[in-house]
This record gives structure tokens, sequence and C-alpha cells, in this order.
């Protein structure tokens, strides 16, 4: 294979694997792990807002949505996360907003706890950016709702 082969070879597979991709592959996946964490040890400061089941089932909401979103980066089709943002952000705006309805009723550790919601809901609204640009994206003419022809 020829230098400028080697060299095309490697930025096709740049190009196809994005730097931004696995980014939000990663995030995906790590969302999807917390959702299967809090399944099996659901959190204390959500089972003592909403009891242990609704807990279990935000959990599940969680996984499957980040499941869903993962689908995008690994086959570069935007369906995935036009699909599942809306859901994976819902659940997490819902885990911010308990935090912070926790944090107003408790003394000491209002202000982390409060701080903590925050962040949540933040990370949440990034998600709603991020599905609203998909939106804009996916509605470009001429292009389908998949980034690639296949």
């Amino acid at each position: 294979m020829k230098m400028d082969e080697m060299l095309d070879a490697v930025a096709d597979f740049l190009r196809r694997h994005s730097i931004q991709r696995f980014w939000r592959g990663m995030k995906y996946s790590l969302l999807f792990m917390s959702g299967i964490f809090a399944a099996i040890a659901p959190s204390r400061l959500v089972t003592e807002e909403v009891g242990t089941t609704v807990a279990v089932a935000w959990a599940f909401c969680m996984s499957l949505s980040s499941l869903i979103c993962i689908y995008t980066p690994i086959t570069d089709k935007w369906i995935g996360e036009l699909g599942g943002i809306p859901l994976l952000a819902a659940v997490i705006a819902l885990y911010g907003f308990s935090a912070i309805l926790d944090a107003s009723f408790n003394q000491p550790e209002t202000l982390i706890l409060m701080a903590y919601g925050l962040v949540v809901l933040a990370f949440a609204c990034s998600l709603v950016a991020r599905w609203l640009d998909v939106l804009a994206i996916s509605r470009v003419p001429g292009e389908e709702v998949e980034t690639k022809g296949a």
C-alpha cells in the first residue's frame, strides 16, 4: 500500500469515525451504565422522593433511552438521537427536579443538593439543545434522516 493510499484510508476513517461521534457514544454508554447501576441499587435521594418502584422505572427509562441514542454514533444515522433524546432529557430533568425539591425541604445540605440538581438540569438542557440541532440537521433539504445515504 502506498503512502498516499494509506493517508487517504486514515482520512476516510477519521471522517467516518469522528471524535465527536466517539464522545457522543461515550456519553450515551455511560448514561446507559448509570441507568443499569441505578436499577440495581436505586439512589436514596430518588427513593425517598418517589419510592423504589418509580426509581427503578426511572433507571429503566434512563437505560432504554441511552441505548436508543447509542444507535446514532454507532451507525451515523440521526434517528437514534431523534428518538432517544426526548425521553433521556425528561428522565434526567426529573432527577434534577427531585434533587432540587429535596434541597428545598432539607436544612444542612441544601446548597450542595441544590447545586447538584442545577447541574443535572443544565445537562438535561444541553440534551434538548442537541436534539434541536439534530432535528434541524435531519430536515436539511435533500438529506435523509440518516447521515449517510444507506
